[in-house]
């Protein structure tokens, strides 16, 4: 066959504004006693829990789950080297994943007032029934930028039209290393109390983070 080969590489980018988000907190108890630590654990896993069951009957969450408390100890060890008595610890694990972002804020608020209570992060996501959409619309995307690439390159070494011939997936081109499935979804965001990261009072920054969807191919054209 006459003509040029032209390979080139596609990429595309979409941020969409997150629909939902994911809060993930931990009830943490240490004390000398088992029975006071379970006992003050317990207490605060009931009183979450029918917080959260208020929440998803007003609505402001789609779904959440509450772990039992869990009860364990740990050694502890004092400047001397000898060991003391054990430490007690009860924990229990809570996530909530709210649609309604206000009541996220003042669910968010609500724990970082608790000081047995650690928030993990919150995670920034779009609805289950847009994600197949959005991932299509981004990798039409890359597969246009990489024809649009692949004419440029054809007109100026004055070949003709390129006609695609073979399409692959970001790792998916023979020889290649492995794949990262075409696309990376992006919607991580810590709500920890840092310094570079803290967003009010409550020491927490809870501003909406874009879902981003990228797409990256290569394609082999001739023109």
């Amino acid at each position: 066959m006459s003509g040029i080969s032209v390979v080139v590489g596609g990429f595309a980018q979409r941020e969409y504004p997150p629909s939902r988000a994911e809060v993930s907190a931990t009830i943490e108890v240490e004390g000398a006693e088992r029975t006071d630590v379970v006992a003050r654990a317990s207490r605060l896993h009931a009183e979450l829990t029918v917080a959260a069951q208020q929440l998803a009957d007003q609505g402001a969450t789609t779904r959440w789950h509450a772990q039992s408390v869990a009860v364990g100890t740990s050694p502890f060890w004092g400047p001397d080297g000898q060991r003391g008595a054990d430490i007690q610890k009860a924990s229990a694990g809570l996530t909530l994943r709210f649609q309604d972002f206000a009541a996220l804020t003042d669910w968010v608020t609500r724990l970082a007032a608790e000081p047995l209570v650690r928030v993990s992060g919150v995670d920034w996501d779009i609805a289950e029934a847009d994600r197949a959409d959005r991932i299509a619309e981004v990798r039409a995307a890359a597969v246009a930028d990489a024809i649009a690439r692949a004419a440029v390159y054809a007109r100026a070494a004055g070949a003709g039209t390129p006609v695609l011939e073979s399409l692959y997936e970001s790792g998916l081109r023979p020889a290649g290393g492995a794949s990262d499935g075409g696309f990376r979804p992006k919607g991580r965001s810590f709500a920890m109390a840092s310094a570079d990261m803290a967003g009010g009072d409550n020491g927490f920054d809870l501003t909406p983070r874009p879902f981003v969807v990228s797409a990256e191919i290569t394609a082999d054209f001739r023109a």
